[in-house]
């Protein structure tokens, strides 16, 4: 059985998980529907989900990461960025579910960063950890990794080598539930084409400029595709130490 002093979880998808499968619509004599959710249930769910991770791993510590609500980092290079999320509504108890988190749980946000941000800063600071997310962004951090969701539920090892891999394809296909979009027509299997044989920032900058596009552009992906690790931020000054490539 594998086991971690430490679990990193990402509060983001659990609490969206369970606050989405516990709302229900109430349909009034007056045809007015309401949407309406068992906070008390909701909450009990929660505490079971967190203390079960707890248990499997006999972890002695917990942390519960969630992202800022205000404007992320990679908004500055790529204005678009998860705009597409904007019209999706959150379950109704979602916020207050957060809340509870934080008073209870102790969970952490950190200034202008994502759930999965704050989850590979602290994965990579604590290789020991275990960082437990079914976000697929995970394999681009170098980390011991959960994903409840994954079919055999074993711990993934994912090295520095499969990390910057991973990294590099997403920047070269894009992601379009993140919005932004990569080399047009350039999906995972292309992508592993352009590296194979060749994991380099040359292989893709020139990927980039044989679609028509710049190394800016490239770098500008490269960047919205790069979860944050040990060093790449300031909790002090919420600043971004921004990602360059090994040329």
């Amino acid at each position: 059985m594998e086991t971690a002093p430490e679990i990193l979880i990402d509060g983001d998808i659990l609490v969206w998980t369970e606050a989405a499968a516990l709302e229900q619509i109430v349909h009034w004599e007056t045809d007015v529907h309401t949407l309406v959710c068992d906070f008390r249930e909701l909450k009990q769910r929660i505490d079971v989900r967190i203390i079960a991770y707890v248990e499997k791993f006999q972890a002695q510590k917990y942390t519960v990461c969630f992202s800022d609500s205000g404007r992320n980092f990679r908004s500055e290079f790529i204005p678009e960025y998860k705009a597409n999320r904007k019209l999706v509504r959150k379950p109704v108890s979602f916020r207050a579910a957060v809340e509870y988190c934080h008073e209870v749980w102790g969970g952490i946000t950190w200034k202008n960063l994502e759930a999965d941000d704050v989850l590979g800063i602290l994965g990579t600071r604590h290789p020991e950890s275990i960082v437990i997310s079914s976000d697929k962004d995970t394999a681009t951090v170098p980390c011991r990794w959960f994903s409840p969701i994954a079919d055999d539920g074993k711990v993934r090892v994912i090295t520095p080598a499969e990390a910057d891999y991973t990294h590099l394809c997403q920047t070269l296909s894009g992601d379009r539930t993140d919005n932004y979009g990569g080399i047009p027509g350039c999906g995972p299997i292309t992508a592993e084409k352009i590296l194979k044989g060749n994991v380099t920032w040359a292989a893709v900058s020139d990927a980039y400029k044989r679609a028509g596009l710049t190394e800016k552009d490239a770098l500008a992906n490269a960047r919205c595709a790069r979860i944050c690790r040990d060093g790449d931020y300031s909790p002090k000054t919420g600043k971004v130490r921004l990602w360059q490539p090994t040329r």
